[in-house]
């Protein structure tokens, strides 16, 4: 509770970072000032745009991996904890090793699309404005599909195998077993994922900095880089406090949304 009202009294004041005599009270005008602030829109806009179509992919990319690996077959034991790897790389060194796999002169994804001639010559993939936040999403995917897949396989395993079978004595398709008893048993589970994963894009940095440290011209800046870069890089602390905390909002927002849908559909 202290950290947050403190911070909170200090997105109030007009304080600069290591600079003395500021401070003073200002009310909300470092909040009416960043609602009209362009690289703020830009940053929201991004943000959500990163959640919907990481979001969904994830979503459905796990959920098709984990039916698939619904069923006990030789090797799933140790197929699952290869998947799972992704998750337990530091995201920092994630945004390394994609800024090195989409480097324009080295990068291995360059020289695979030209060598199947998919492009004619290599692609600045971070510095070109309508291309810089594919890489960024591509590696944002990598690395958080598997906890959906896990999440996902948990929920399947919940499915009780004898309604399964008796569906399939009962003559009803692969597909209507899924629409029917699968889809209709992890729903809620879908929406647990679809509620932390979001509220996990809102908070995105470490990828974003490391790989185009929100470049170029902002295009591909999130709620994370224009906090982070407002507050400590331009000083502007209070200001930046302000934007965290409508990012806070937004979170919270999400959740309480999302929350609800999983009680409709549990109730």
């Amino acid at each position: 509770i202290i950290p947050l009202v403190n911070s909170f009294y200090l997105s109030l004041t007009n304080y600069v970072l290591l600079q003395p005599g500021t401070g003073k009270f200002i009310g909300f005008e470092n909040y009416v000032k960043i609602l009209f602030d362009p690289v703020f829109h830009q940053a929201l806009k991004n943000t959500l745009l990163l959640m919907i179509i990481a979001v969904n992919l994830e979503l459905w990319i796990g959920l098709g991996i984990a039916l698939l690996l619904y069923k006990e077959f030789p090797g799933r034991s140790i197929i699952i904890p290869l998947l799972v790897t992704p998750m337990t790389v530091a995201p920092i060194v994630v945004g390394l090793q994609f800024k090195w796999l989409f480097n324009e002169v080295y990068g291995v994804v360059n020289y695979i699309l030209t060598e199947l001639r998919i492009i004619n010559e290599p692609l600045a993939w971070l510095v070109q404005p309508n291309i810089a936040l594919i890489p960024i999403l591509i590696a944002e995917i990598w690395q958080w599909t598997p906890f959906v897949i896990l999440i996902m396989i948990a929920g399947l395993q919940s499915v009780l195998r004898d309604i399964m079978e008796a569906a399939e004595i009962d003559g009803a398709s692969a597909f209507q077993r899924f629409r029917y008893i699968i889809f209709s048993h992890i729903k809620p589970i879908l929406w647990i994922a679809l509620t932390i994963r979001s509220i996990d894009v809102v908070r995105l940095f470490d990828i974003v900095q490391i790989m185009t440290g929100g470049g170029p011209a902002h295009t591909t800046e999130v709620l994370g880089t224009f906090i982070y870069r407002t507050a400590l890089v331009d000083r502007q602390f209070s200001y930046g406090l302000a934007g965290a905390y409508i990012a806070m909002l937004i979170s919270l927002f999400f959740a309480w949304y999302l929350f609800r849908q999983v009680k409709k559909v549990v109730e």
